[in-house]
């Protein structure tokens, strides 16, 4: 990529994605990384007052830029992401927040621009509630935060996780505990196939916290399964944390550990409180 172009990938992938925490913990959906990330690339250009039905003009030169793809005019990746959005305008059952099942596509439209890499789309009239003037209980994260992550599931599970996340938590630096159901969790990242939590957890766990903890700024996950009674697990609790809040307990404790070297060092000072007699030579 030229030079020139560089500073403009920066703005994109600093850009905000913003969804209804209903849409990130209470829809099933499958969509392949590559789906979820040109999604999440279209729903960044939505801005805080846009109206449903507000038209975006997709640039596949800029999206592959951001998102590390390859890209030549009418190669194979440009194709690729071409069949991706028409994909992504297909009708197709989605499980929503009320637990209705809904032929829904995340793109209602999408019309290529003749001689162009532009594509002018706009999103289904059903994600509208979800992500248009959203004002209360939502999510907002950076593009730069998801779009390293190469796994479907790492991509979902860090906006479940990112989810019970505040805006302030961020910015102040945090640790918390979210604990979430093990069937809850398989059918939020619509994977039923793994009976064994073994499987599951090495497979989709650990590959999904790897990445995240890689690449995301601003979270960090730890997880412990948990077991109700019997043997098979149950439920599992993630530690969630921020590089900040690792800063802050850090400086906290180098600030307890100079106070006690300090007080070590004035009662090593302080006079003993023994009477000293001094004999002055006859």
């Amino acid at each position: 990529m030229k030079d020139k172009e560089q500073p403009r990938v920066k703005e994109i992938r600093k850009q905000y994605v913003v969804k209804a925490n209903d849409l990130i913990r209470k829809t099933r959906y499958a969509l392949t990384a590559q789906q979820q990330k040109i999604v999440l690339f279209c729903i960044s250009k939505i801005r805080p007052n846009d109206p449903p039905g507000t038209e975006y003009e997709i640039d596949i030169r800029e999206l592959c830029a951001a998102c590390n793809i390859e890209y030549t005019e009418g190669g194979f990746y440009f194709r690729e992401i071409k069949t991706d959005i028409i994909n992504l305008t297909q009708r197709y059952w989605v499980e929503l927040p009320d637990k209705t099942l809904s032929t829904v596509s995340w793109i209602g439209d999408a019309d290529i621009i003749p001689y162009s890499s532009k594509v002018i789309i706009h999103f289904h009239p059903k994600m509208a509630p979800y992500l248009f003037q959203l004002k209360e209980r939502y999510t907002q994260y950076r593009l730069e935060d998801v779009l390293p992550l190469k796994g479907k599931h790492a991509i979902r599970l860090y906006e479940i996780l990112r989810s019970y996340v505040t805006a302030r938590e961020i910015e102040e630096g945090y640790h918390k505990h979210v604990t979430i159901g093990l069937s809850e969790l398989k059918h939020s990242l619509d994977i039923m196939n793994y009976d064994r939590w073994v499987d599951f957890e090495k497979r989709v766990i650990i590959s999904s916290i790897n990445e995240i903890n890689k690449y995301s700024q601003d979270m960090q996950v730890t997880y412990e399964p948990q077991r109700d009674g019997g043997r098979s697990i149950e439920k599992i609790v993630f530690n969630l944390s921020s590089p900040r809040a690792k800063q802050i307990l850090t400086a906290r404790a180098n600030k307890r550990q100079r106070l006690e070297v300090k007080k070590t060092k004035k009662k090593a000072a302080a006079p003993s409180g023994e009477q000293i007699t001094f004999t002055l030579p006859e």
